[in-house]
């Protein structure tokens, strides 16, 4: 995988996720994004209702990510196909690999001061009015600039089918405070740019909830002795 396409996964895994506590009263419509990395650009689709999400690259559509209440799917409409990332195959990957769990962890969410992130500036994007945040802590080279607003709703973190998910402190602080990142900009320890995540058109509309399940013409990919 390029560096490029680990930079995407990472990416995902850091600012998609989907949490039960999701409030009700949360932004319908689409959101697309542009994420830039190393010179390329990639562009996102993201569905939301309710606690229903779903998310499509544009160019590539070959995998489609979607999530409601029974769970997480990933969509192969060329082969009309889905995978259930709730089956028990995702759940004994961290064994296969070596992984060991911790059964007296605690996984529940830290409440984050989002205070000290926060550095007062406010700047308009797309019409939502958004705040500045800047994190970086002191064992992390890079540093994130998360411009977020209070006016979409809560924003949906993903934690991945394997357990856990890359969920850092800043992540947790918006999906516990109802805030909706725009704009995410990472940098390197010189300051110059790595990756941008941005917003690029916000469409608040009714969405059908079809848009949200494995349709039904599709065949549950099994995977022989799992």
């Amino acid at each position: 995988m390029s560096k490029y396409k680990n930079s995407i996964v990472v990416l995902i895994l850091f600012l998609f996720a989907v949490n039960s506590n999701i409030a009700q009263d949360n932004f319908e419509g689409e959101i697309k994004f542009k994420i830039s990395s190393d010179g390329e650009e990639m562009l996102l689709n993201y569905f939301i209702k309710d606690d229903n999400l779903r998310m499509e690259m544009v160019e590539n559509k070959e995998a489609v990510f979607i999530n409601n209440s029974k769970g997480s799917f990933i969509l192969m409409p060329e082969e009309k196909m889905y995978m259930d990332l709730n089956n028990s195959l995702f759940s004994k990957i961290p064994g296969m690999m070596g992984m060991e769990e911790d059964e007296n962890e605690d996984t529940e969410i830290e409440d984050i001061d989002i205070d000290k992130y926060r550095t007062g500036k406010t700047m308009t994007i797309l019409g939502y009015n958004c705040y500045q945040w800047i994190f970086k802590e002191e064992e992390e080279e890079e540093e994130v600039e998360a411009w977020v607003t209070d006016e979409l709703g809560n924003f949906m973190l993903m934690s991945g089918p394997m357990g856990g998910g890359y969920s850092p402190g800043w992540g947790s602080s918006v999906n516990n405070n109802g805030f909706f990142p725009l704009l995410v900009i990472t940098k390197d320890e010189d300051g110059e740019v790595t990756s941008r995540f941005e917003a690029t058109e916000i469409d608040e509309k009714s969405l059908d909830t079809d848009l949200f399940t494995p349709p039904s013409d599709y065949s549950e990919m099994k995977i022989p002795g799992m």
